[in-house]
C-alpha cells in the first residue's frame, strides 16, 4: 500500500509491494522484514527510515560542514577515516571509534529492533552500538567542524546542504566490487543467508537499502561542476592517497604546508596499519570468518564473478549506464 507523508517532507515514501517484499525478507533472514521507497529514484530503505525522514530532511547544517557521501562500500567510511587523521591527526588518535568522530547521519533508520535483539546478543561491542545510534545527538554537541557520513541519496541529504556553504565529497566504486564487499558486509551484519548469486539479483533489481547505486552516484555527478561538490573514484583514492588527500584539503580550504604533508604520510602509515579493525560497522559479528581487508582491495570481484552471475551484473552495469551522465574514469 502507497503511503505519503506531504506535509512532512517534500518526497512520497511508500511500501515496497509484499512479493519483493517478502522476497527480501527472507533473504536477510526476516531483518529487512519491511522495506519503502523513497522520492522519485526510488531509494530503497527499510521501513524504520519513515520515523526519521523529517529529521533527516531538517537537519540543522552548519556552514563549515563536510558531508562524506556514497553508496555503502563505496569506501565513504575509508576516506572518512583518512581525512579525520589527515585533518586533525593527534585529536583522532585520542578517540577510536569511528561511529562517534564521524558520525553516520540516518544511523537509526538502519537499525531494526530484530538487529539490535541479534547485536546486543551476539556482539560485545555495546559502547559503539550506543555510539552509532547516537549519531545526531553526537553531532549536535561538536564543537569543531563536523565531517559527516551519510549513504542517503543526494537529494535526501538535509534540505539546506547545498545552500549553506556545507561541502560534499561524493566516492563512488566499482560496481562489481561494491557487490562483493557489500554481500559479505551484510551476511556479517544482516544475517544474510541467501548466497552472491541471491544477492546480485537484489541489487540489480534495486531492492538492496540505499539502491538504486547508478542513480545514486549520478546525482552526485551532476552537481560536480558546483563549488561545494567533489566526486572522488575510490581506485583513484587508493592508486593515489597522497594526491587525493592533498586536492581535497585545498577543496575544504585547509593549506597543504610541510608539516601538513608529513602529516600526510604519517597517516596514510596508520591507514594501512589499522584501518580494519578501527573501520568495522558495531553491528559486525566478532565470530564470522574475516575477509574485512580484502574487501577493500580494488579488483576483488573477480574472485567472485563468472558465468550467468557475471553476464548478469554486466547487462545491469551497460543497461543503466545508457541512461546517466555518469563517467567511470576506468573500463566498467
Amino acid at each position: 500500500m502507497a503511503e505519503a507523508l506531504p506535509d512532512c517532507v517534500p518526497f512520497r515514501i511508500r511500501d515496497v509491494d509484499n512479493a519483493r517484499g517478502t522476497e527480501v525478507s527472507k533473504a536477510y533472514s526476516g531483518d529487512l522484514d519491511r522495506m519503502v521507497r523513497v522520492g522519485e529514484p526510488n531509494m530503497v530503505m527499510p521501513r524504520e527510515y519513515m520515523q526519521h525522514a523529517l529529521t533527516y530532511h531538517n537537519f540543522p547544517v552548519r556552514p563549515n560542514d563536510v558531508f562524506i557521501t556514497g553508496f555503502p562500500c563505496s569506501g565513504v567510511v575509508n576516506l572518512a577515516w583518512l581525512l579525520l587523521h589527515y585533518l586533525n591527526i593527534e585529536d583522532a588518535r585520542k578517540e577510536r571509534l569511528l561511529v562517534a568522530r564521524v558520525p553516520l547521519l540516518e544511523s537509526k533508520a538502519l537499525v531494526s529492533e530484530n538487529l539490535l535483539a541479534m547485536a546486543n546478543q551476539s556482539l560485545s561491542g555495546g559502547l559503539s552500538i550506543h555510539s552509532f545510534l547516537s549519531s545526531l545527538e553526537i553531532l549536535r554537541d561538536m564543537k569543531d567542524r563536523r565531517l559527516i557520513r551519510s549513504h542517503l541519496h543526494v537529494d535526501f541529504l538535509p534540505k539546506d546542504v547545498l545552500t549553506a556553504g556545507c561541502k560534499i565529497i561524493h566516492i563512488i566504486r566499482h560496481p562489481k566490487d561494491v557487490a562483493v564487499s557489500l554481500y559479505n558486509l551484510h551476511r556479517r551484519t544482516r544475517k544474510f543467508k541467501a548466497g552472491l548469486n541471491t544477492f546480485v539479483r537484489l541489487l540489480t533489481r534495486e531492492m538492496i537499502p540505499f539502491s538504486p547505486y547508478f542513480q545514486h552516484g549520478e546525482q552526485a555527478w551532476l552537481l560536480k561542476d558546483q563549488g561545494n561538490v567533489r566526486v572522488v573514484f575510490y581506485e583513484t583514492l587508493v592508486g593515489d592517497m597522497e594526491g587525493v588527500l592533498e586536492g581535497l584539503s585545498r577543496f575544504l580550504g585547509v593549506e597543504v604546508t610541510e608539516q601538513r604533508k608529513a602529516d600526510l604520510k604519517d597517516t596514510i602509515t596508520m591507514y594501512n596499519t589499522f584501518n580494519a579493525q578501527d573501520m568495522k560497522t558495531p553491528f559486525y559479528d566478532a565470530e564470522a570468518d574475516d575477509d574485512f581487508v580484502t574487501a577493500g582491495e580494488v579488483g576483488h570481484w573477480h574472485n567472485h564473478f563468472s558465468g550467468e552471475l557475471h553476464l548478469l551484473i554486466n547487462s545491469w552495469i551497460e543497461n543503466r549506464l545508457a541512461n546517466i551522465t555518469l563517467e567511470y574514469p576506468y573500463e566498467v
